[in-house]
């Protein structure tokens, strides 16, 4: 199935015809020529194929190119004005922030995203932070990074965990469910937690919502955080299992692409899950086997608890996305059924119209033809005609293409 798509890329106007299945990375690459933007995991989990679609950061990979419609797409070739690099392509090159070269297309998108949202962020906010603390520069610096993926690392007596939590945000007539990294950063008797987008997760626990739990006891605290994020996983993927529920029964009475289309980005959103709570749970499998966190006597169950929950949540979002696959392959055949069974009824049609018009043919040449000088010529011409047409249409029927 193939979709009309208009949008824009670096403020100029594109109209493509595109699969179904068509990524937004394969568009740019190889549609567009625009070869900045780069192929590494095509899994989401590298961040090289970073581009800006509607002032926020997002993976070409994961994005379906029937979702472009009306969409402003930036990407790495639209930093710089002509020949005018920007001020961010300049700073990287002036502090050699290059790497290989591969991925630093997808880091000035990041940063480029970072930036606008937050266009003043200074070096003193973070050196303030990291000196009051002596924090390791690099700890907030990577829990801000939207392409962090999730860890957990130790350096003399501070320690930094980097988890995906959900984010959701309203768009157009709906939501969109995608997550952030979540950084928790240990240091002497002080937990600071760091993230580009404010979490409901962490709101929770400062407007005193959540009962039982103590600050003093740090590793007690983080695992509680760790547990309310589990659970806000399985919150939110049962929030995407009624919307794809909704978006079916639509789908079962109108058959239109737009319902497809939600179906789509629904399926988007249990693939960022899916990526994230495998990541968390390589952090939890690695609390549990090393001793990184001085626990509690009940650490060890709380730890065991948050590690189910987020097993739990990996498994509803792989059946969820198999149904949700399944669902939207069905739902493609039908529509292409349906298509097809249109087709052979017009063929049909057509077959039964066009015998009239083949007698009408026959009989208006400039020769002699039979009836031609008897005096109900015409009407027994007709007469013919509709009869054989009358045949035909019962033959069809018959073989039932009506």
């Amino acid at each position: 199935m193939e979709y009309r798509v208009k949008f824009y890329v670096n403020d100029a106007p594109v109209e493509l015809t595109v699969p179904a299945n068509r990524t937004l990375l394969s568009v740019l690459r190889d549609d567009l020529a625009l070869t900045g933007t780069k192929e590494g995991c095509g899994a989401g989990e590298c961040g090289a194929c970073t581009v800006i679609m509607d002032g926020l950061a997002v993976n070409a990979c994961l994005i379906l190119a029937p979702e472009l419609n009306g969409k402003h797409i930036e990407t790495v070739e639209g930093l710089a004005k002509g020949d005018q690099l920007s001020p961010l392509q300049e700073s990287f090159i002036e502090h050699m922030a290059l790497q290989c070269g591969f991925c630093t297309p997808g880091m000035l998108m990041s940063a480029e995203s970072l930036l606008r949202e937050n266009p003043h962020p200074t070096r003193e906010e973070i050196d303030g932070i990291n000196a009051r603390f002596a924090l390791d520069p690099t700890y907030i610096q990577s829990a801000l990074d939207e392409e962090e993926s999730a860890r957990i690392e130790r350096d003399g007596d501070q320690t930094l965990i980097i988890v995906d939590i959900p984010y959701v945000e309203a768009e157009g007539n709906g939501y969109s469910y995608t997550t952030v990294p979540l950084g928790i950063i240990m240091v002497d008797d002080v937990i600071i937690t760091v993230s580009t987008r404010e979490s409901t997760i962490i709101t929770d626990f400062t407007e005193e919502r959540i009962r039982g739990f103590w600050t003093f006891k740090r590793t007690r605290f983080i695992l509680q955080l760790l547990h309310r994020n589990a659970s806000r996983f399985l919150a939110y993927l049962k929030q995407i299992d009624k919307a794809s529920m909704f978006v079916q029964t639509r789908l079962e009475a109108s058959m239109r692409n737009q319902e497809l289309l939600q179906m789509m980005k629904l399926e988007k959103s249990l693939v960022y899950f899916s990526t994230s709570l495998k990541g968390n749970e390589m952090v939890l499998e690695k609390m549990l086997r090393m001793d990184m966190l001085r626990k509690y006597p009940d650490d060890s169950d709380l730890l065991e608890d948050v590690i189910i929950e987020n097993k739990q949540a990996m498994e509803m979002c792989a059946i969820y996305r198999d149904i949700m696959s399944g669902t939207m392959d069905a739902f493609a055949s039908i529509i292409s059924n349906n298509l097809n069974v249109v087709m052979k009824v017009l063929t049909s049609l057509t077959v039964v119209l066009s015998i009239p018009t083949l007698f009408a043919s026959l009989w208006g040449m400039n020769v002699g033809v039979p009836f031609e000088n008897a005096p109900f010529g015409f009407w027994m011409v007709l007469g013919i005609s509709v009869v054989a047409s009358v045949a035909a249409f019962v033959l069809l029927w018959r073989k039932k293409m009506f």
